[in-house]
């Protein structure tokens, strides 16, 4: 059900040419072909509704963790970007959904910087290995 529509909103995208919608929409339907590979590989049918509506909503908390991340490194033009994407996926949820209302629970998830399935604590940076350059850069730097 939610496919379909999805797939129907694409077609409208393309149509009318809305370059960022299409995008977006272009971005769902590939993760959705992604988990439905994964799902065949573990020998189980193409995703459900309700999971569906799960991997939106990891959509959209992906999409606000890197506005934060734009926002407080000074890129308000990408930070603006990451949010209307999220309006977009927003969109796609709730006017698609057959309830008609239906949000997905973003504020539930955990979060993948703050723990990892394997129960190891993850850096509370995003990109650790590229501040452990800055710092080697900085310290060769000032050694000169």
């Amino acid at each position: 059900m939610i496919r379909t529509t999805l797939t129907e909103a694409l077609t409208a995208a393309v149509k009318a040419q809305d370059k960022r919608r299409m995008s977006t929409l272009r971005l769902i339907t590939a993760a959705l072909k992604d988990r439905d590979i994964d799902a065949r590989g573990n020998g189980k049918g193409p995703l459900s509704d309700d999971e569906i509506f799960g991997l939106l909503a990891k959509m959209i908390k992906q999409r606000q963790e890197s506005a934060t991340i734009y926002a407080d490194n000074g890129r308000p033009e990408l930070a603006a970007q990451e949010r209307e994407e999220i309006e977009l996926v927003l969109e796609s949820c709730i006017s698609r959904s057959p309830r008609n209302a239906r949000r997905p629970d973003v504020s539930s998830r955990r979060s993948p910087r703050t723990s990892s399935p394997s129960g190891c604590s993850a850096s509370s940076e995003p990109y650790p290995e590229r501040r452990s350059r800055a710092r080697m850069r900085a310290r060769s730097s000032s050694r000169s």
